[in-house]
């Protein structure tokens, strides 16, 4: 996934027409959620309020229920229990391994 994130950013810099926004979806949402933590762990003020810690561990919570809706449903198609165990884990190895080729693919000159 790391080389194919890597390619997507290499032909998206080629044929600038082929960006789309799906492809940053796991990157914003990272950066997103460090922001959060970090707002939240130096109780800086956000539009006249502390963030309470509990915004990010819910986002960050909910992402890992929808990986492990998607472990139940893989184990229910399939039948085997170990496939639905698994499926999460591989769902963010996915997801981090195409961001961060993502990223080395924008960094690195072609």
């Amino acid at each position: 996934m790391f080389n194919y994130g890597k390619t997507r950013a290499q032909v998206t810099k080629m044929h600038p027409s082929s960006f789309d926004l799906r492809y940053f979806v796991f990157v914003i949402a990272f950066i997103v959620l460090i922001s959060l933590y970090y707002i939240s762990w130096k109780e800086i003020n956000l539009f006249g309020e502390k963030l309470p810690l509990f915004v990010p561990n819910f986002l960050l919570g909910s992402y890992f229920s929808i990986l492990g809706l998607a472990g139940l449903l893989v184990g229910y198609q399939t039948k085997k229990v170990k496939q639905g165990l698994y499926a999460p884990l591989v769902l963010f190895i996915q997801h981090f391994g195409f961001s961060l080729g993502l990223l080395f693919g924008f960094l690195k000159k072609t």
